[in-house]
Protein backbone atom coordinates (compact mmCIF):
# COMPACT_ATOMS: atom_id res chain seq x y z
CA UNK A 1 0.00 0.00 0.00
CA UNK A 2 1.33 3.34 -0.67
CA UNK A 3 0.17 5.77 1.84
CA UNK A 4 1.06 8.99 0.11
CA UNK A 5 -1.30 7.91 -2.64
CA UNK A 6 -3.60 7.04 0.25
CA UNK A 7 -3.21 10.62 1.82
CA UNK A 8 -3.15 12.62 -1.48
CA UNK A 9 -5.97 11.02 -2.12
CA UNK A 10 -8.36 11.80 1.19
CA UNK A 11 -7.18 15.02 1.94
CA UNK A 12 -8.71 15.92 -1.43
CA UNK A 13 -11.83 14.98 0.27
CA UNK A 14 -12.32 18.57 1.58
CA UNK A 15 -11.90 20.20 -1.49
CA UNK A 16 -14.30 17.59 -3.25
CA UNK A 17 -16.67 18.88 -0.60
CA UNK A 18 -16.64 22.22 -1.22
CA UNK A 19 -17.40 22.36 -4.54
CA UNK A 20 -20.21 19.78 -3.68
CA UNK A 21 -21.96 22.23 -1.63
CA UNK A 22 -21.22 25.15 -3.40
CA UNK A 23 -22.43 23.66 -6.79
CA UNK A 24 -24.04 20.43 -6.63
CA UNK A 25 -25.43 19.77 -10.15
CA UNK A 26 -21.89 20.70 -11.30
CA UNK A 27 -19.86 18.65 -8.95
CA UNK A 28 -22.16 15.68 -7.65
CA UNK A 29 -21.22 13.47 -4.52
CA UNK A 30 -23.23 9.97 -4.12
CA UNK A 31 -23.76 10.12 -0.30
CA UNK A 32 -24.17 6.60 -0.30
CA UNK A 33 -21.18 5.78 -2.46
CA UNK A 34 -19.28 8.51 -0.61
CA UNK A 35 -20.13 6.47 3.00
CA UNK A 36 -18.20 3.32 1.67
CA UNK A 37 -15.47 3.07 3.27
CA UNK A 38 -14.49 -0.73 0.68
CA UNK A 39 -14.84 1.28 -2.12
CA UNK A 40 -11.41 3.08 -2.38
CA UNK A 41 -8.04 1.12 -2.54
CA UNK A 42 -6.69 1.99 1.20
CA UNK A 43 -10.53 0.51 1.92
CA UNK A 44 -9.88 -2.32 0.39
CA UNK A 45 -6.61 -2.83 1.36
CA UNK A 46 -7.32 -2.15 5.09
CA UNK A 47 -10.21 -4.70 4.79
CA UNK A 48 -7.90 -7.37 4.09
CA UNK A 49 -4.94 -6.35 7.08
CA UNK A 50 -6.74 -4.67 9.49
CA UNK A 51 -6.64 -7.21 12.03
CA UNK A 52 -2.34 -7.62 11.20
CA UNK A 53 -1.47 -5.02 14.33
CA UNK A 54 -3.46 -2.87 16.33
CA UNK A 55 -1.94 0.60 14.24
CA UNK A 56 -3.67 -0.75 11.27
CA UNK A 57 -6.76 -1.24 13.34
CA UNK A 58 -7.14 2.31 14.27
CA UNK A 59 -6.00 3.31 10.71
CA UNK A 60 -9.01 1.24 9.45
CA UNK A 61 -11.41 3.12 11.85
CA UNK A 62 -9.97 6.41 11.21
CA UNK A 63 -10.61 5.76 7.56
CA UNK A 64 -14.33 4.45 8.39
CA UNK A 65 -14.92 7.67 10.66
CA UNK A 66 -13.96 9.90 7.65
CA UNK A 67 -15.56 7.89 4.95
CA UNK A 68 -18.76 8.31 7.36
CA UNK A 69 -18.71 12.26 7.95
CA UNK A 70 -18.38 13.04 4.23
CA UNK A 71 -21.87 11.23 4.06
CA UNK A 72 -23.09 13.08 6.57
CA UNK A 73 -22.23 16.82 4.95
CA UNK A 74 -23.77 15.44 1.90
CA UNK A 75 -26.46 14.06 3.58
CA UNK A 76 -26.76 17.54 5.05
CA UNK A 77 -26.41 19.70 1.72
CA UNK A 78 -29.46 18.14 0.57
CA UNK A 79 -31.69 19.64 3.26
CA UNK A 80 -29.46 23.14 3.79
CA UNK A 81 -25.84 24.30 2.60
CA UNK A 82 -25.16 26.76 5.93
CA UNK A 83 -25.76 23.00 8.40
CA UNK A 84 -23.88 21.17 5.57
CA UNK A 85 -20.77 23.80 6.03
CA UNK A 86 -20.77 23.98 9.77
CA UNK A 87 -20.74 19.61 9.69
CA UNK A 88 -17.94 20.37 7.39
CA UNK A 89 -15.29 22.44 9.63
CA UNK A 90 -17.09 20.52 13.10
CA UNK A 91 -17.00 16.71 12.02
CA UNK A 92 -15.50 16.35 8.74
CA UNK A 93 -12.69 18.89 9.54
CA UNK A 94 -11.30 16.98 12.58
CA UNK A 95 -11.99 13.50 10.70
CA UNK A 96 -9.81 14.14 7.90
CA UNK A 97 -6.94 15.55 10.17
CA UNK A 98 -6.88 12.32 12.17
CA UNK A 99 -6.76 10.12 9.18
CA UNK A 100 -4.04 12.01 7.65
CA UNK A 101 -1.93 11.92 10.88
CA UNK A 102 -2.15 8.45 10.67
CA UNK A 103 -1.61 7.88 7.09
CA UNK A 104 1.70 9.99 7.62
CA UNK A 105 2.44 8.40 10.56
CA UNK A 106 2.39 4.71 8.23
CA UNK A 107 4.23 6.30 5.23
CA UNK A 108 7.35 7.47 6.99
CA UNK A 109 7.18 3.93 9.16
CA UNK A 110 7.06 2.60 5.25
CA UNK A 111 10.09 4.53 4.23
CA UNK A 112 11.96 3.51 7.53
CA UNK A 113 11.96 0.26 7.39
CA UNK A 114 12.73 -0.50 3.79
CA UNK A 115 16.02 2.00 5.05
Amino acid sequence: MNFFDALNAHAAWKQRLCRHLDDPAGHPISATAAGRDDQCSLGRWLSEHAEESADLEELRQAHAALHREVEAVVRAAEEDADAAHALLEARFVPASARLQRLLRRHALEGLRAAG
